[in-house]
């Protein structure tokens, strides 16, 4: 069992419901926190790390998000 912060399910459901392609900042900011992106913080990159801990916790294996460096993150198709 995967126990989740609201922060989190939104996170990964917004990776999931983009599954294979790149999440950057922007999109993230936009439509999880209904913000526009400063280009500033990096909460966004503390969220995927807390995300990755918690799903690795579970099991799940640790590169199921993977880094696109300069872009984002993305969910892998087969996690």
């Amino acid at each position: 069992e995967v126990v989740l912060t609201t922060g989190q399910l939104e996170l990964l459901w917004l990776l999931a419901r983009n599954l294979g392609r790149v999440v950057g900042r922007e999109q993230y900011y936009t439509e999880v926190r209904g913000i526009a992106y400063d280009g500033v913080d990096r909460s966004y990159d503390n969220r995927i790390s807390d995300l990755r801990s918690r799903l690795a916790e579970a099991g799940l294996p640790g590169d199921c998000i993977v880094t696109v460096w300069g872009e984002g993150y993305l969910l892998r198709p087969e996690s």
